[in-house]
């Protein structure tokens, strides 16, 4: 039997895209939840949503809000998930 990573976790309710072209918007929403230490098997949103995630995501892109993440909170968000 493989041994499990333990930075992969599946969850069978989580918001799945019902397209083949939101899979980015999905995946930087994750990404996104993940890092503000939300817990991702809580989420509950939908594509209705997904216009408001690329409005919000190209903004924080624009102003380089993503690129103001101090390396000390990226590092203890990704060890908290060890």
């Amino acid at each position: 039997m493989p041994k499990e990573d333990p930075l992969v976790q599946v969850w069978d309710a989580m918001p799945k895209q019902n397209n083949y072209t939101d899979c980015g918007v999905y995946i930087c929403k994750y990404m996104d939840y993940l890092l503000q230490g939300y817990d991702l098997s809580t989420l509950v949103w939908d594509a209705s949503d997904l216009e408001v995630f690329r409005y919000r995501i190209a903004k924080e892109l624009q102003k380089g809000k993503a690129r103001s993440i101090p390396n000390h909170r990226m590092s203890q968000r990704v060890s908290q998930l060890d």
